[in-house]
């Protein structure tokens, strides 16, 4: 298949769900497909494309996979909606669960950095993997004591998931997620303490700015800071004050948004649209970035930058 009967495949037959960079030159790629799902079954597809457009196909799994990351230097796992693992590693895919026999999330992120890898999702689901073996890390989600009496209505009202999560550089991981919960815990222990965040929206990324600074962005166009310790305010800005982000990357002196739609850019306190070259709007709902590119898709879109002003469109 020529590079592009690919992309046009690409294009006709599957919807992208994330895209992370593997390498300065090659970006991976986790597709669904529609038709296997209109013929009753999921199957969740990883694709790596170069920034020349050759793609290569590279795993199946035939269960929901939500999120994909690279940890390390050679392996991209991918997480199912309900505790599953996908590995593709030098050629080899292989399949595992986050902890088999346990109803999970519905699951909806995973994030590696360093040593540690974290897997999150709905009910405040979450595991740690600091080598092949994934373990429950959920301390302090639940603040019930043991034999408490249990109120349901002050438990309905507590119950929530993470969104997002990032690595702090005081090793330290901070989680963001629905109804403007905000958590953090040192990775060499499960101690999730949750900060008061001024907001009751969801919140869908967390990134960490170059300086250390802390910046959370979810529902109605809300944007929180953190500068230090626990101390989340809300940041002002003008332009678009009513856009949903759905994913945010840092970049220097600033972070760019997507908000499902389009691709904005959050600098000196304005919130600027992000041209593509393209004379309409181009889609963006996912954001990544690392090896010196920034990678964005939607589901019939993907492009990458790096440094944030001049843009490719790979889809």
């Amino acid at each position: 298949m020529s590079d592009s009967e690919a992309r046009q495949f690409v294009l006709d037959k599957l919807m992208l769900v994330k895209a992370v960079p593997i390498a300065a030159d090659r970006i991976a790629i986790l597709c669904h497909s529609p038709p296997a799902f209109a013929e009753g079954h999921y199957l969740s597809q990883v694709l790596t494309v170069d920034v020349d457009g050759r793609w290569s196909d590279i795993g199946r799994f035939r269960w929901n996979g939500v999120d994909i990351a690279l940890r390390g230097t050679t392996e991209l796992l991918v997480l199912g909606r309900d505790g599953q693992i996908g590995s593709i590693i030098d050629g080899n895919v292989s399949e595992s669960w986050l902890e088999e026999g346990r109803a999970m999330g519905p699951m909806r992120g995973i994030v590696s950095s360093g040593d540690a890898t974290l897997a999150f999702g709905m009910n405040r689901h979450a595991y740690i993997s600091e080598a092949t073996t994934w373990r429950r890390f959920e301390r302090g989600f639940d603040s019930t004591a043991p034999g408490a009496e249990v109120d349901f209505d002050t438990l309905l009202d507590d119950m929530g998931g993470l969104n997002a999560v990032a690595r702090t550089s005081a090793d330290s991981f901070v989680a963001v997620g629905m109804r403007g919960e905000i958590w953090r815990s040192p990775i060499a222990r499960d101690a999730w303490a949750k900060e008061e965040s001024s907001t009751n929206v969801g919140l869908s990324a967390v990134i960490i700015e170059e300086g250390g600074a802390e910046v959370a962005a979810g529902q109605a166009g809300i944007v929180l800071r953190n500068t230090g310790g626990a101390h989340w305010t809300e940041q002002p800005y003008t332009g678009p004050e009513r856009l949903d982000f759905t994913a945010a990357v840092a970049l220097p002196g600033g972070a760019l948004l997507a908000d499902g739609h389009s691709l904005r850019r959050l600098r000196n306190g304005t919130l600027e649209l992000v041209a593509m070259g393209t004379p309409e709007v181009v889609p963006a709902g996912k954001l990544t970035a690392g090896f010196g590119l920034v990678v964005g898709c939607a589901p019939k879109e993907l492009f990458f930058s790096r440094d944030g002003l001049a843009w490719t469109l790979l889809l």
